[in-house]
């Protein structure tokens, strides 16, 4: 138990000297593509929360076919292939979340709510989660179990509202009140829960008494819908109207907010700003357009498990070129941008609405409504990358091992395998002669380390076996950790 211990503590303090070097800068995964294939134009992307990304590596993109009177929902694998099946879903519907496995929500007019296995066959049907409720935001916990953020209507009155909710639409406590009523118009715009399961929302309030008539606020509630921070105005430093407000969390709790500011009116900048775990902003607002322009950069973000995050908005075409151009940045936890900012869609203009999503290994799509020239119809694009500081991973294949493996002491080797569903055991084993000593860490959805794994072996030597029965559908990834130097290893992984 003593060898074991130091065993542990000796491999956490190498991952993190080792983990932190060795980066692959792997940028784009594919080209854009359009996403509506065999349809014609009018299809749309039509919210803010229209592409998120499940606990087992895939994406969830919502789209609408307006001609065809339906909405979509795609899976988009980590390796950015999207899947040909389209899982059909009301048409005005507004908003998506998921699970760690891929059932996911959908919210349509009138907030009224669905829930759908990962196959696209309904769960629960359509509630409403107030009777007066006229927009609504959800999020899945590990459980299954929904937060849902709302807006109500009565009397000519706006009030916003959090509840807890399970998979079968009961409810889970009473109601919590984020905004009392008020005579201004206010909307709900996005909504994240961390592993922990506290949960940021952030609205709009339109006051048209004022010059700067649209205020961004946020606020930070635990688990069971208990508020954490009282309402921020976002930001406090800086002067104006804000629009957008997009927020993305990691799963320990910090979180970024993405959002458009004006302050004349005519002429927008786009900003984001970090916070931690307890709600308070950490350092000041980063501009990311490097241009003032003349209408809303439409501002989103994502984030990953380690904080680093991504953030998208667009830009005008220079003249005599008009339209807007998609861009993105990547950016490190503490603000510091990863390498420059870069077109999505490279000589395409007139863009609208992209959302991003992130998995928890540091892939990432990008996915946007396109106008095409002249603007006539519309179609739905997509792209997928790497965040520039993934380490390198190998792709394994079904009962195909990789052989010859080697590492130093200290090194670390990442693999991947995306199980299908409906599998009843994976084997996963390592062999390798004596006198090396690789450790195996395995780990869904997200790269294993020293401290965040999900199996271990942990045996002297470099033969290692874990058998999991009934494995969720995703992306398993499977680290080597050289505890000592190790050579000629094997991995296979069969189901």
């Amino acid at each position: 138990m003593l060898l074991a211990s130091l065993k542990r503590l000796l491999t956490v303090a190498v991952c993190v000297l080792s983990c932190l070097g060795g980066l692959a800068n792997a940028g784009p995964i594919d080209n854009p593509s359009v996403v509506n294939t065999s349809l014609p134009g009018n299809q749309a992307i039509a919210g803010l929360s229209s592409l998120v990304a499940s606990g087992n590596g895939e994406k969830l993109l919502h789209w609408m076919d307006y001609p065809a009177a339906t909405g979509y929902v795609q899976r988009i694998s980590s390796a950015g292939v999207l899947s040909p099946t389209k899982m059909a879903v009301p048409v005005y519907s507004y908003g998506i979340s998921t699970d760690r496995v891929g059932n996911f929500t959908v919210t349509s007019a009138n907030a009224n709510i669905t829930l759908y296995d990962r196959n696209g066959n309904i769960r629960t049907s359509s509630f409403r989660p107030h009777l007066n409720a006229s927009a609504a935001l959800t999020s899945m916990d590990a459980d299954g179990n929904l937060s849902i953020f709302y807006s109500t209507s009565v009397n000519q009155t706006s009030a916003l509202a959090l509840r807890r909710f399970t998979a079968a639409g009961i409810p889970l406590g009473n109601e919590t009140q984020v905004l009392a009523p008020i005579a201004n118009t206010v909307s709900v715009n996005t909504m994240v829960s961390d592993a922990a399961g506290n949960i940021t929302v952030s609205w709009i309030v339109v006051n048209n008494s004022s010059s700067n008539n649209l205020a961004l606020y946020m606020q930070r509630f635990n688990s069971q819908a208990q508020p954490i921070t009282s309402p921020t105005i976002i930001p406090s430093t800086l002067p104006g109207a804000r629009d957008g407000g997009v927020l993305a969390t990691s799963p320990q709790g910090s979180f970024v907010i993405a959002w458009n500011s004006t302050q004349d009116g005519l002429t927008w900048d786009s900003y984001v700003l970090r916070f931690n775990a307890s709600g308070y902003a950490v350092g000041s607002p980063i501009r990311l357009n490097q241009t003032t322009q003349q209408s809303s950069p439409q501002a989103h973000v994502s984030m990953t498990e380690d904080g680093s995050f991504v953030a998208t908005w667009r830009m005008q075409a220079t003249p005599p070129a008009t339209g807007y151009i998609l861009y993105a940045r990547q950016f490190m936890s503490d603000g510091t941008p990863i390498g420059n900012e870069f077109q999505v869609d490279p000589g395409f203009a007139n863009v609208f609405y992209a959302n991003s999503a992130i998995d928890k290994a540091g892939n990432f799509t990008i996915a946007w409504t396109a106008a095409n020239q002249p603007v006539s119809d519309y179609d739905v694009k997509m792209r997928s990358y790497k965040l520039d500081t993934q380490p390198a991973i190998t792709a394994l294949a079904n009962g195909q091992p990789a052989q010859g493996l080697a590492g130093s002491t200290g090194s670390w080797k990442y693999f991947k395998i995306t199980v299908p569903p409906g599998i009843a055991q994976m084997n996963v084993s390592m062999t390798g002669p004596a006198g090396g000593d690789g450790d195996m860490y395995i780990r869904f959805g997200g790269l294993p380390s020293a401290t965040a794994w999900d199996i271990r072996p942990y045996v002297n030597g470099s033969n290692e076996i874990a058998n999991i029965s009934n494995p969720p559908p995703g992306d398993f990834y499977i680290a080597i950790y050289g505890y000592i130097g190790y050579s000629g290893v094997s991995l296979n992984v069969s189901y």
